[in-house]
């Protein structure tokens, strides 16, 4: 098919089908406030994907196979019940935006180190409880949003960042 951009939001999807791999000229897919519970393995099949939005759905885990979408630009998965970022997620070497805000996520891989071209990561209301060193190697980062967590620490090289221009880590469990 050459479908290269399609929107489905607000609508009551419930599941996205295996056969979302024909889907192989896609570019953008918006799949955003549905009832989606599941990301199916074959989704690392879409290879040609830039923009993905599974915000506000009902979604747990995300498959390794999503390492396979190393054109993404932008991947926004805020509002949904995620407990743990894969590490084939430091494969997204071309990725400027991630949206984690508001899940389950107890701890931030070390492999986010390696989101060379990052430039926006929103982890606000997770469970993280320590930030990994590899964090620095960041050097694009502009806005890191780690607001209501459950951080104690924050390294020291974080405040070195060469591009960091908003850093929110207020409501957190910092002790000075």
């Amino acid at each position: 098919t050459n479908l290269q951009y399609l929107f489905l939001h607000a609508n009551l999807i419930k599941e996205i089908p295996e056969s979302v791999s024909i889907l192989v000229n896609i570019e953008i897919l918006f799949l955003n406030n549905n009832k989606i519970k599941e990301i199916p393995e074959s989704i690392g099949l879409l290879t040609n994907l830039e923009y993905l939005d599974l915000s506000n759905n009902k979604i747990e885990e995300i498959p390794e196979s999503i390492g396979h979408l190393t054109n993404l630009i932008e991947l926004n998965l805020d509002g949904n019940e995620i407990k743990e970022i894969p590490e084939s997620i430091g494969l997204f070497t071309n990725l400027i935006e991630l949206d984690l805000r508001d899940n389950e996520i107890k701890e931030i891989p070390e492999s986010i180190g390696l989101l060379n071209n990052l430039k926006h990561l929103d982890l606000h209301n997770n469970e993280i409880k320590e930030i990994p060193e590899s964090i620095t190697n960041l050097i694009n980062l502009k806005y890191l949003d780690l607001i209501g967590n459950k951080i104690k620490e924050i390294p020291e090289s974080i405040y070195h960042l060469p591009n960091i221009r908003y850093l929110f880590i207020n409501n957190t469990r910092i002790i000075l």
